[in-house]
């Protein structure tokens, strides 16, 4: 999931809603290319 917003109890809701990471905008290109791959991985 990717937000603008870091507010801890969003990055937990999502996390425990299903969402495999949680990265907070503004983000860095390898950022979101590492956290993919990571996801793919799995």
């Amino acid at each position: 999931m990717v937000s603008a917003m870091g507010q801890e109890a969003l990055v937990r809701d999502a996390i425990l809603s299903g969402a495999k990471s949680f990265v907070v905008k503004p983000y860095k290109e390898d950022h979101i290319v590492q956290t993919l791959q990571s996801i793919a991985a799995e």
